[in-house]
């Protein structure tokens, strides 16, 4: 990551929480006891951003957890954001989604290969001329 990020953790998803209150709203929605509109309503409030910068909501039919990537919502597991949010400020956590390293220059790749391949030729040649 090139910039730093203050997050305020206060603010941020706590995971264990929601995936808790979205059973228990299912169970009150089956028990009767609340209707589909005020469920839904509910369900959306609990989307929130976590730790690594993505919106996450916990499915309620597949009981599996969803990130939006920015175009839509996919599943994912929110792993070691998972854990429940400390009541302290610490440091943001490990950026699950960053981006992948950075590709191989195959040039230079080749080219150290190549330098290396040369620099074992002359030390052999010289060890085979020695005896």
């Amino acid at each position: 990551m090139g910039r730093e990020q203050l997050i305020d953790l206060s603010m941020m998803i706590d995971f264990v929480e929601v995936e808790k209150s979205v059973r228990a709203l299912k169970k009150q929605v089956d028990a009767g006891q609340l209707n589909q509109s005020a469920f839904e309503a509910k369900l959306l409030d609990m989307i929130d951003v976590a730790g690594d910068g993505y919106y996450w909501m916990f499915g309620h039919v597949t009981e599996q957890w969803y990130r939006h990537d920015g175009r839509q919502w996919i599943p994912d597991n929110p792993g070691e954001l998972l854990a429940p949010i400390p009541q302290k400020n610490h440091s943001s956590p490990h950026n699950q989604h960053s981006s992948p390293p950075p590709p191989v220059d195959v040039g230079w790749f080749f080219i150290s290969l190549t330098l290396l391949a040369v620099i074992f030729g002359v030390v052999y040649a010289s060890a085979l001329a020695t005896f």
